[in-house]
């Protein structure tokens, strides 16, 4: 947050819907879209949007992606994403089937022992 006397800037994340796709970290089948933006404020209102990202989050792993700008009405229509919506992933965590996380470099799973 970004203040000024009686105006200033503001982040704000909103959860827009639950959609299907297949994490790449977990392969999870539910994750989280949700809305990030900044917002000018006057007065602690808010005034106008800019900046808009979408984010798409898993609800198991918690493994981040950023959406195209162009894929949103898609989304919204299908409530499922493909991989061609994504533009890039911010952060990927790796969890086995019995639910350890995994860290980077191990073949096998430190709980219980499946090949990953």
């Amino acid at each position: 947050m970004f203040f000024i006397g009686i105006f200033g800037i503001n982040s704000r994340s909103k959860k827009i819907k639950e959609v299907s796709f297949r994490c790449t970290g977990c392969l999870n089948k539910k994750g989280e879209l949700t809305e990030n933006s900044n917002v000018f404020e006057f007065f602690f209102i808010p005034v106008f949007k800019f900046s808009k990202k979408y984010i798409l989050i898993c609800t198991k792993c918690k493994s981040m992606y950023k959406i195209h700008d162009s894929s949103i009405e898609k989304i919204l229509e299908t409530e499922k994403v493909d991989y061609e919506d994504m533009e890039e992933v911010i952060y990927e965590n790796r969890i086995c089937e019995c639910g350890e996380k995994i860290v980077d470099g191990y073949e096998y799973c430190p709980k219980c022992g499946k090949k990953l």
